[in-house]
This record gives structure tokens, sequence and C-alpha cells, in this order.
């Protein structure tokens, strides 16, 4: 994606996030890979990198989820993600 629209989208996550606090609300954050990646819940994502960066970018947002969707992974970036997520 590119950064432009990588940063919108995390404008408004960053707004999301913040209503939900205001509400008491938790918020569920799906991480879903570009369309460049097979969308079939049976196959691994081509890059890996791209679910595993994707937690890291959102904290460093200011973005703290309560719960994730995260898509199939290979286990390296599974673990990595979870890494992420846990720290």
């Amino acid at each position: 994606m590119e950064a432009v629209g990588r940063a919108v989208q995390l404008g408004r996550l960053r707004k999301l996030y913040v209503a939900c606090l205001a509400m008491d609300h938790g918020l569920l954050t799906e991480v879903i890979p570009p369309e460049t990646v097979p969308q079939d819940p049976s196959t691994v994502p081509q890059d890996p990198s791209t679910v595993t960066r994707s937690p890291s970018a959102i904290y460093e947002s200011g973005v703290f989820p309560d719960w994730w969707k995260l898509p199939p992974a290979e286990i390296a970036a599974q673990r990595a993600s979870i890494a992420t997520i846990n720290s």
C-alpha cells in the first residue's frame, strides 16, 4: 500500500480507537493483506512480512486494539505477530 493510503487508514483507525475509548467499547482490528495476496483462507500470504509489520505499525500510530483478527501466515510470521501483540 502506498504511504499516503496507509497514513489515511491509520488516521481513521486512530479516530475509531479514540471513539471506542470514549464510549468504553473494545476494538477488534482485522489485518487484511493487499489484493495481490490470495483471499482463500486456506492459503498462506505470499509476503509474510505484511502480516508481521501490521501490528507494529498500528501500535506505533497509538492504537492498541483489544482483539486482533490476523490472516493465515507461516509459523515464523505468526510467532512474530504474536510476539509484537503480546509485548
